[in-house]
């Protein structure tokens, strides 16, 4: 995924609409996660935002719905990835937010992190 880290330190400009440049970094980084990923999710949806994106993916093992988002990307190159489940892909909300770091290692520890990730409770306690 080395152009997903190299070109989250892109500089896309401003304004009060998206750059090409940007929308072409998230159509390219769409591509490369459904083909690098396509082993641990049978299905990715990506979109951009103003100067954000995000998306959903489901995991092949569990169908298990997990959200992902990368925050603005003029302003903080820093930040990682915040992943956690969803019920669907119309869930914005969802579990826990839990944080991949956008470096060299991104490919491995998003891997990591989605085989990892645990579906959120959703029975009763009442039988405990």
């Amino acid at each position: 995924m080395r152009f997903v880290k190299e070109h989250h330190e892109t500089q896309f400009g401003g304004g009060t609409h998206t750059t090409p440049a940007f929308d072409s970094y998230v159509r390219k980084t769409r591509n490369e996660f459904k083909k690098v990923f396509s082993d641990i999710a049978s299905k990715i949806k990506i979109r951009g935002g103003h100067f954000y994106w995000s998306g959903f993916l489901t995991r092949k093992r569990d169908g298990l719905v997990v959200y992902f988002c990368v925050s603005d990307v003029r302003f903080s190159r820093e930040q990682p990835m915040m992943v956690r489940t969803a019920k669907n892909y119309k869930d914005y909300t969802g579990g826990h937010n839990q944080w991949v770091n956008i470096d060299a290692d991104f490919e491995e520890n998003f891997r990591r992190k989605i085989n990892s990730i645990d579906a959120p409770f959703t029975g009763n306690w009442e039988h405990l």
